[in-house]
């Protein structure tokens, strides 16, 4: 039986095996943060190659408008360095920034301010 002084090491076990798992990927992506950008400023969008886990290198970047009409795409190869590119969306308006990459797709909402 577990004592609820374990319990929290239980759950702390749990978590370190979960991440464990999904730090093997081999593509990393650039999350957006913040979410909301300046009217006339970019989102910076970004992969990098982790070149110790093995494994395919390409990735696939979309940004998709409020509607989830594709607005902006790019294939990439990501490398062992991270490589940038960058998207100006529409003043007031909302977007997705997409993430393809072997082991995952990831998305990230962002809105450009008035």
């Amino acid at each position: 039986m577990t004592t609820p002084r374990r319990l929290p090491i239980a759950f702390a076990c749990c978590g370190l095996l979960a991440l464990s798992s999904s730090a093997a990927a081999d593509v990393l992506v650039n999350a957006i943060e913040p979410s909301t950008v300046a009217c006339g400023r970019s989102v910076e969008l970004g992969v990098w190659y982790q070149s110790f886990s093995g494994g395919p290198r390409w990735a696939r970047i979309y940004v998709k408008n409020s509607r989830g009409v594709m607005v902006w795409h790019k294939n990439v190869t990501a490398t062992t360095t991270w490589r940038y590119w960058h998207y100006r969306g529409k003043c007031g308006a909302r977007y997705t920034a997409v993430y393809k990459t072997p082991s995952r797709t990831a998305r990230f909402p962002f809105r450009v301010r008035r």
